[in-house]
């Protein structure tokens, strides 16, 4: 919120009561960076704002933050009813992505070394960049990553970046130094623009740029890899959470650094909540927790979705309505996500929010992405 001027605005829906006869409170917060063990939020300071709003009136409240309010990562805001019981708890990031992806980076403290280098080669009929002790396996037929290996093990990420539900062919797999960069840069062809550029640079995490267009309506936007169900052991990140989302049911998760380990739970059959699998909204950085070496992800973009794996569907159900469509790939971040119907309704049946994805004119959409494949340091 880089233009938050300090004031909210609000709306007495209550039919008998003033909104001076509730309370409310307000909190600023710094999160835990992405190798803090910790999850839970740091208040740095509070306030307890007021304001009087007959029934039906809308109105600002001015919270009167403290004049270094953005250099938290979060404000909470929570009401309380007449009897002191919590109304709900709203919550705001301060901070773009961008530059939490880069303030977490810098974090890592990996000394520079003098020494290193990339280095390219072709292996099994894959192309391979090496940097940083970290190997990086490109296919030769479908230009997509294949899998990474660091000192501790090989990573089984692989399969992308595709466009979800979408067919592109490889043209061809270009890879090619830029200055101190070096750039893996698969060109497709198909029925809608994909580009996608990896970029290497000495002493620091991948980066993946890439952007796509979608024509007509789309169950969801994004792109996708595939990553293996049976070596996933847990998920952290910083977004809305702990609970998934889907496309009009968006309300009520908070802002924050969650975590949470696999589980394999079927809403209304098993109680192992929160759910794993699905859509989380939000998403800021992600860990990847596995069986393999777990591997983090920092996003760019607002408004991002981050796809793990695919829910079961209901063994009762007689309808797909409550199993919304997932794309091929298991790991996804998305830019538009799908809606879920009810026991007895089709999504498309519940109103606006609950209709297909457009892209309108075709505009492209784009994206930046950093992939940290190093092993966790001691300690962490």
């Amino acid at each position: 919120m880089p233009s938050f001027n300090g004031k909210l605005q609000v709306e007495n829906r209550y039919l008998y009561t003033n909104l001076s006869q509730c309370s409310f409170e307000w909190k600023l917060a710094v999160l835990p960076a992405i190798n803090d063990a910790a999850t839970k939020p740091v208040i740095t300071a509070s306030g307890k704002p007021s304001i009087a709003l007959a029934p039906g009136e809308k109105g600002w409240m001015s919270l009167q933050l403290p004049s270094l309010w953005s250099n938290n990562d979060v404000l909470y805001l929570t009401a309380y009813d007449p009897w002191q019981k919590e109304i709900f708890t709203w919550s705001w990031a301060l901070k773009l992505p961008a530059a939490i992806a880069l303030q977490n980076m810098a974090l890592q403290n990996k000394p520079a070394a003098t020494n290193a280098k990339i280095e390219t080669s072709e292996e099994d009929s894959s192309f391979v960049v090496k940097l940083n002790d970290i190997r990086y396996y490109f296919a030769a037929s479908s230009g997509c990553l294949s899998k990474v290996v660091n000192n501790q093990s090989a990573i089984s990420l692989s399969g992308g970046p595709l466009v979800a539900g979408i067919k592109h062919t490889l043209k061809e797999l270009k890879h090619y130094q830029q200055g101190d960069l070096y750039i893996v840069e698969p060109v497709y062809e198909g029925e809608t623009m994909l580009r996608v550029k990896w970029i290497f640079a000495v002493n620091k995490p991948v980066k993946l740029e890439y952007s796509y267009a979608q024509k007509g309506a789309a169950d969801f936007m994004g792109i996708s890899f595939n990553y293996p169900e049976e070596k996933i052991t847990g998920l952290k990140w910083m977004g809305r959470g702990p609970y998934r989302v889907w496309k009009n049911r968006l309300k009520g998760q908070q802002f924050g650094v969650w975590e949470k380990k696999y589980n394999n739970a079927v809403t209304g059959e098993s109680w192992n909540y929160p759910e794993f699998k699905g859509y989380h909204a939000e998403i800021y950085w992600a860990v990847i927790e596995t069986k393999e070496s777990s591997f983090k992800i920092y996003n760019e973009s607002d408004g991002m979705f981050l796809q793990v794996l695919k829910p079961l569907k209901t063994a009762g159900a007689v309808n797909d309505n409550t199993s919304p469509p997932f794309p091929d790939g298991n790991i996804g971040l998305m830019n538009a996500i799908p809606p879920m119907g009810t026991k007895f309704q089709a999504a498309d049946k519940l109103g606006p929010q609950s209709q297909k994805n457009m892209q309108l004119n075709y505009a492209p959409v784009s994206g930046s992405l950093w992939f940290d494949f190093s092993p966790p340091r001691k300690g962490y």
